[in-house]
């Protein structure tokens, strides 16, 4: 048991060393040193890590009555420290086990407040591993002594005999995570509750002391505030630039269905602090923002150390999130997909938790890690949400940026060149009349650059939905090309019926029940080929919308759409016998797109999901799964199958143009779609795994704020 909930239990060293601080905070320590002894002495036989701290110490009775009994329910009923009324941070009753983790002897020296008395514990692990041993029968030595200094209070932890080594490396990680044990006293609600823990290691070369993220704060060209109420749904993002605040905006999480398919649900109150560092870019100059004395590699050489967003509960850091390798917002791999996105990278963050006003917000059984529970997705939805808002913001800005460049660009050389032109005028010798009729010609020459502006913004518009048309008809064309032996099959049943029905009517009046059987199926065939061709014509009326009288988007109730798509297929779906089940949330929305765009990703999807699950082995079910979502901030939809599924070598390949697994594929589908996609800001992914079986899963995301009018 002993080793079960230490060496087994506690993931690292360091995170054991964190259990024991913990244990200093909440006996309301101002300083904790832990110190480094005796390593490069005798082969480090004599090795030793002392954690000495100045809180208010054991007295006897709570060494034996708490510190020796596991998961006792002490920290539960006294929520709050007695000195500092510091809410605690354990409350587990095993973090005691931690030394079990570090080492296989440890002396407790405690010399408890406004006591005379120095208490000396000596527990031995290796005691509790002996063959036939009984836990009772173990001996822990207690001594009880007078201190020559009643000055001198707090716990002293010596580790002896150390289980792992220790090098400058892991020193310098534990150095680094002891930096961020506390939230910042910039973020802090008490000002004047100090508590710093040392280290101490001499004998290690090369060590470095935590770097200052005070100065990062004063200098971050970006400070994102997010909060959200206790029991709300609503919450505020407000964006500062130089204290300035340049950006706001509501949240509102009341209809969010989240990423795990569970609704979102209140988790109490949080604050959310972002200091962002975007790095340079080909539009604007971030070093007017980080002063002569904080450079642009200075940034990046410190964040390189200190990048994340960590979890604070009562001011104390939820280990591991916000660790150096621990992006549990999934923001890099977000940041790859859509440059526009903030990268984990590019963040120090701070979410402020208390365990009174989270109570949804609990620790996994080892304490290191929390439970995902529905609370926690909440949390965590909520800062995406958050941190998402500036992303959008900062998309739009550069756009706006790269677009008023480029036309300044183009303003400045016109400009310039008619300057040089009027300025040659005024300065020639040139006679009076002749200097009027030249000026004219210039002013001839700049309202013909302007009506050409005008003109090609006019021709982009045609040369877009041309493109577009294009597009969709070579999606119409795939399709036409996967259906079109069912097509031919249909119409070969129908072309052989008349004959059969003759033949059979010749013979008796007894074959009513073969004729009637043939005219069933002739009926299916009829209706498989009537629903195909309906989809055609709606699809094709879609594209002929599409003129330059008429290139708006189209308000597309996204049910009513996606269910009349499926009613063209039933018939090939059926003759397929291929279940297609869908979800829409909410149930009735709208979206601003062009029609056939619309169709066209449905199309290419269904189309190759059609092909996948036909290679499935007689007698096996074949299904498809959509998944339509609106959240905040994205319209998401999630196509599955149950077919062969797509190799991870192919992973990115499948999106190339003509690449195809398939014989009968084209390699245009899922090209034409992130094409698609690009227009309205979105992007398509292969999911990591299937939703059914071992098949594939595509996630389609496009931001709302590209779906409008």
């Amino acid at each position: 048991m002993a080793r079960l909930l230490g060496r087994e239990s506690v993931s690292s060293d360091v995170a054991a060393l964190f259990e024991l601080i913990k244990n200093a905070y909440d006996a309301d320590a101002r300083n904790v040193d832990v110190i480094f002894e005796n390593f490069t002495v005798d082969d480090g036989k004599n090795a030793k890590i002392t954690i000495k701290d100045n809180g208010h110490g054991m007295d006897a009775d709570s060494i034996e009555n708490k510190w020796m009994v596991i998961g006792t329910d002490d920290k539960e009923r006294h929520p709050v420290t007695k000195y500092k009324k510091r809410r605690v941070i354990g409350n587990k009753g095993i973090g005691r086990f931690a030394t079990e983790k570090l080492c296989k002897t440890v002396t407790i020296i405690s010399k408890p407040r406004r006591t005379q008395d120095e208490i000396k514990l000596t527990v031995d692990w290796d005691e509790y591993e002996k063959d036939s041993v009984t836990f009772d029968k173990i001996v822990n030595p207690l001594e009880i002594k007078n201190r020559e200094d009643k000055n001198d209070e707090g716990v002293t932890i010596v580790l002896e005999r150390l289980r792992e080594e220790w090098a400058t490396q892991k020193i310098n990680r534990l150095r680094l995570a002891l930096g961020s044990l506390v939230l910042p006293k910039e973020l802090a609600d008490i000002k004047d509750d100090k508590f710093e823990v040392n280290v101490f290691a001499d004998e290690f070369e090369g060590v470095e002391s935590p770097k200052v993220q005070s100065i990062l704060f004063r200098y971050a060209p970006y400070k994102i505030v997010a909060t959200i109420s206790e029991n709300g749904y609503s919450g505020k993002v407000s964006v500062r630039q130089e204290r300035d605040i340049i950006f706001e905006e509501k949240i509102d999480f009341s209809d969010v269905v989240m990423e795990n398919g569970e609704k979102w649900t209140p988790f109490g109150k949080c604050k959310l602090t972002i200091y962002f560092f975007p790095g340079q870019s080909k539009y604007e100059d971030w070093n007017k923002y980080y002063k002569k004395s904080l450079n642009i590699n200075n940034i990046r050489q410190t964040l390189s150390d200190l990048h994340g967003v960590k979890i604070y509960r009562d001011g104390f850091w939820v280990r591991p999130y916000g660790e150096l390798n621990d992006d549990w917002l999934s923001l890099e791999g977000e940041r790859v997909q859509a440059n526009y996105k903030i990268g984990n990278s590019q963040v120090i963050g701070f979410v402020q938790l208390s365990k009174d006003g989270n109570p949804l917000i609990v620790d996994t059984t080892t304490r290191e890690r929390l439970v995902e529970n529905t609370g926690f997705h909440s949390m965590r939805t909520f800062v995406k949400e958050s941190i998402d808002s500036m992303s959008f913001y900062r998309k739009e800005l550069n756009r706006k940026i790269k677009e008023k460049q480029t036309k300044k660009q183009h303003e400045n050389l016109i400009s310039s060149d008619i300057k040089h032109l009027k300025d040659m005028i005024n300065t020639s010798p040139l006679p009076v009349e002749d200097k009027k009729r030249f000026r004219s010609v210039v002013k001839d020459i700049l309202d013909t650059f302007n009506d050409y502006e005008r003109t090609s913004e006019d021709e982009i518009d045609i040369l877009e939905s041309t493109q577009r048309s294009y597009r969709n008809l070579a999606s119409l064309g795939i399709s036409s090309a996967t259906t079109a032996h069912e097509i031919k099959e249909a119409i070969g049943h129908l072309g052989a019926i008349p004959e059969k029905v003759m033949n059979k009517l010749k013979k008796d009046a007894e074959a009513r029940e073969l004729i009637e059987k043939d005219l069933e199926t002739a009926n299916d065939r009829i209706n498989t080929i009537r629903y195909y061709m309906g989809f055609i014509i709606h699809f094709v009326e879609s594209l002929s919308s599409e003129n330059e009288l008429k290139r708006e988007r189209e308000k597309i109730n996204v049910s009513k759409e996606l269910n009349k798509f499926l009613e063209d297929f039933t018939g090939i779906t059926k003759r397929n016998e291929t279940t297609i089940s869908a979800k829409i949330t909410p149930e009735n929305f709208s979206i601003y797109m062009h029609r056939a765009d619309f169709s066209s990703m449905f199309l290419n999807l269904f189309t190759n999901a059609l092909k996948s699950v036909q290679k499935l082995p007689e007698g096996v079910k074949r299904k498809m799964k959509i998944t339509i979502l609106k959240d905040s901030k994205n319209f998401k939809v999630k196509f599955s199958d149950n077919g062969h599924g797509i190799k991870p070598i192919n992973k990115e390949k499948i999106f190339r143009v003509f690449y195809t697994t398939n014989k009968q594929g084209t390699g245009l589908g899922l090209p034409i779609i992130r094409e698609m996609l690009d227009d309205y800001g979105g992007k398509i992914e292969l999911s990591e795994n299937s939703e059914i079986e071992e098949g594939a899963t595509f996630n389609i995301t496009i931001p709302l704020e590209e779906l409008k009018k």
